[in-house]
């Protein structure tokens, strides 16, 4: 799948998810992986988007923020060994 284009989801559910936060990765070639550029709230419709954040973009995925589930490992299990231990 490596270079592919997912395809846009464009008018899928695009009026419910309105006014949300979402987290924007894009990528301007096939051979970069997908990168964070910055956080998007407002409309997810392509023109919009791209308004934003610029027409150079050969993909750009938006990730709704409550859409994200941290995953964090208990306090007393983690161990994070500091530099000179």
């Amino acid at each position: 799948m490596a270079g592919d284009v997912r395809g846009a989801s464009e008018g899928v559910g695009m009026a419910q998810e309105a006014g949300l936060t979402y987290l924007v990765f894009a990528r301007r070639k096939y051979e970069e992986p997908l990168r964070f550029q910055r956080e998007w709230s407002g409309s997810p419709e392509t023109q919009a988007v791209m308004a934003s954040i610029g027409q150079d973009w050969l993909e750009v995925v938006l990730v709704p923020t409550r859409s994200i589930r941290w995953v964090v490992r208990p306090r007393e299990e983690a161990h994070v060994q500091l530099a000179g231990e």
